[in-house]
């Protein structure tokens, strides 16, 4: 008797779940809209609906997986399409110092590929041909002599290669020069180190001591060449973030991480205010990086942040997250031997952090799907959902939208070699 009547009450409970799961899709069902890019611009009613909400924004923040060549194409075309609604800024994913390398690259003829010769990985991201097209098109558009890019991260692990070699450079007499040499010396030679040992812990940002910070700051401890100190200062806050991160400090490395980015944003902010009243920005970054409230790795991250300053701007941000539904990304660095990792892919059933499953059912199989996610905040507050998968409740308060993209394909690195 008492076995028939836990059988009953398991019955019972995954009706319910079942029921609440049918629900769940027909209502994802009824908030999902066709997106295509067809020649270079994005069309359907999806499109429609991102266009109307970046027209009424302020900031328009794209969450991704990094890897994807279609995501670029995708932040290009729509760059077009809301550029005129005064989206004059476009904030990425590395340090202030190299975005300013970055967009100089853009308008230099082989500019890229030039710099992933002599610097192979120093750029994060633009060393993948499709992201670096992406800088390049985007600045087309803009059609303007002011910087666009706005680099609100720290600076990159490969990228001391080029800072230390230009602090080389900047050295203001023999006295100094000698003090940067040794690092000069170790720096140029980092890269085959690391491929060849396959372990990027020897990275100068990894292996560094304070010491080694004080050194550097006394050959320019006499110097007011703004360039210097600024590089200085940038490298100095990196390495704090990757020592917290390979000393298993996690939290306190993204928090760190987190401010930085918050404190990058603000420098330029304040800038683009003394040059118009409500300054627009588009953003393309890693999806965690771009949710609102708290994000999974427990930090209060810049896409939140920007979403609070649209709020008391009495503007409103549009966060949007892109998820591969199949196909293949790039994973791949050069300390990782296997490189099959260049095709990996996708895990299309999780996010990072929430369960796709429900999504891969209303998921088309050849166009994109955009889905809507502000219909479900009601119902959610109210309780009105239950059994939701992982991670949904917090995708819906997280991001307005998901875009969800089927048959991607992994981006490209620069030839290297």
């Amino acid at each position: 008797m008492k076995i028939a009547f836990t059988f009953l009450l398991i019955s019972v409970g995954l009706v319910s779940f079942i029921q609440a799961q049918n629900s769940l899709t027909e209502t994802l069902f009824k908030n999902k809209y066709s997106i295509k890019l067809e020649n270079g611009e994005l069309v359907g009613k999806g499109a429609d609906l991102l266009v109307k909400e970046a027209k009424s924004s302020q900031f328009f923040l794209i969450g991704e997986s990094h890897g994807i060549a279609e995501l670029p194409m995708l932040t290009t075309s729509l760059f077009k399409q809301i550029h005129s609604y005064g989206y004059n800024y476009f904030a990425i994913e590395t340090g202030p110092i190299t975005a300013r390398r970055i967009e100089n690259f853009a308008k230099t003829s082989n500019g890229f590929t030039k710099f992933s010769k002599k610097y192979p990985f120093a750029l994060p991201f633009f060393n993948l041909k499709e992201e670096a097209a992406m800088i390049e098109e985007v600045l087309k558009i803009s059609n303007k002599n002011k910087p666009i890019l706005w680099g609100l991260d720290q600076e990159f692990a490969a990228s001391p290669h080029f800072h230390i070699v230009r602090l080389y450079e900047l050295a203001p007499d023999s006295k100094s020069k000698a003090i940067v040499k040794p690092y000069y010396d170790q720096i140029t030679t980092e890269f085959e180190r690391i491929i060849k040992t396959k372990n990027p812990s020897q990275a100068f940002l990894s292996s560094a001591k304070a010491e080694d910070f004080e050194k550097l700051d006394s050959a320019f401890a006499n110097s007011k060449n703004k360039e210097a100190l600024e590089i200085l200062s940038e490298l100095r806050l990196s390495w704090e973030i990757y020592q917290k991160y390979f000393t298993r400090e996690g939290y306190n490395s993204n928090n760190l991480r987190a401010r930085l980015m918050k404190r990058n944003f603000m420098n330029y902010y304040r800038k683009a205010l003394q040059k118009e009243k409500m300054p627009k920005v588009i953003f393309k970054f890693g999806a965690n990086h771009m949710t609102r409230g708290m994000n999974y790795t427990e930090v209060f991250d810049i896409g939140n942040f920007v979403s609070e300053i649209a709020d008391s701007n009495g503007s409103k941000s549009f966060n949007l997250l892109v998820h591969a539904t199949s196909g293949k990304q790039n994973r791949w660095f050069p300390f990782i031997p296997d490189e099959s990792l260049k095709q990996k892919p996708v895990n299309a059933k999780d996010s990072g952090f929430a369960d796709m499953n429900l999504f891969l059912e209303i998921a088309d199989k050849k166009d994109w799907t955009l889905v809507d996610l502000k219909p479900f905040r009601n119902p959610l507050h109210y309780g009105k959902m239950k059994n939701l998968p992982k991670g949904f409740k917090e995708m819906v308060f997280g991001f307005d939208a998901v875009l969800l993209i089927p048959n991607v394909n992994a981006s490209n690195y620069f030839d290297w070699k």
